[in-house]
């Protein structure tokens, strides 16, 4: 009796022991699985390599939830390496104060999947999205308030703005590329200086993403254009082009005023 007591007990410490090893085994995996993503002189490093990005866009609230991974595979497919996704404000809160990212708006999910077919992602979170959306992804309870100025830092619109942003980084912060998944850059705001000029409003956004715990890279994009870029560029966001047509002469306008960026059209 005596002897088969020890046989147990010394089996069982061999289990703890092979348990142990492979759970740090595990996390060590884990660990060299992280990737790095920033931005160099004129080039993207993904884990310290020149990287180029080859995204498409798909917006997660557009397509239903089912049919996601269908549609992620058909990405890579087609030879993208990474997915563009806007959020938009006011599918996540259409009456101030209450937010959906259930089912179809389940950004973090959509992240995930994305990652499991192999593509990177980048979030587009607004506020103001464009993207042919109602009201370009706004909400329209903004309007209920007399005189608003949207897209501005009108104390009005700006305040629930810097809410939404600070709530919608919540539900993907986890998905970030520096917590160990597949988000590479984040946008502020779109095509501001194409809009306005508000600098205060974009350091805002900029400042609000940060302070949420963005810490990959931020990124902003416009026309090619010197007036759009002085409009809307701040320090700490890099910025990108927007066009459809003639690349050489679109980053030929864009080398000229952000010459160590990447070319990138976004």
């Amino acid at each position: 009796m005596v002897k088969h007591a020890v046989t147990k007990n010394h089996l069982m410490k061999r289990c703890i022991y092979f348990f142990c090893l492979f759970m740090s085994t595990l996390s060590a995996y884990a660990q060299q699985a992280k990737h790095t993503f920033t931005i160099g002189k004129q080039q993207f490093l993904l884990d310290g390599k020149n990287f180029q990005i080859i995204s498409g866009e798909m917006h997660y609230a557009r397509v239903p939830r089912p049919y996601w991974r269908d549609r992620l595979k058909k990405a890579k497919a087609m030879g993208l390496n990474t997915i563009c996704t806007y959020m938009f404000w006011n599918a996540h809160e259409p009456k101030q104060g209450q937010y959906d990212f259930s089912d179809n708006l389940d950004v973090s999910e959509f992240c995930k999947i994305a990652a499991e077919e192999g593509l990177w992602v980048i979030i587009r979170p607004g506020p103001y999205t464009c993207a042919e959306w109602d009201l370009g992804g706004l909400p329209p309870w903004l309007l209920k308030k007399k005189g608003v100025v949207l897209r501005s830092s009108d104390p009005g619109y700006m305040p629930q703005t810097l809410t939404f942003l600070k709530r919608a980084v919540q539900e993907f912060k986890q998905n970030l590329i520096s917590k160990g998944g597949n988000v590479l850059m984040v946008q502020v705001e779109n095509e501001y200086g194409v809009y306005a000029e508000d600098k205060v409003y974009i350091n805002a956004i900029k400042n609000t993403l940060l302070n949420a715990g963005v810490d990959v890279p931020l990124f902003h994009c416009d026309w090619a254009g010197k007036n759009y870029y002085d409009k809307a560029h701040i320090d700490g966001v890099m910025p990108s082009i927007n066009f459809g047509g003639d690349a050489q002469k679109n980053f030929a306008i864009f080398e000229k005023y952000a010459p160590d960026a990447p070319k990138f059209n976004s």
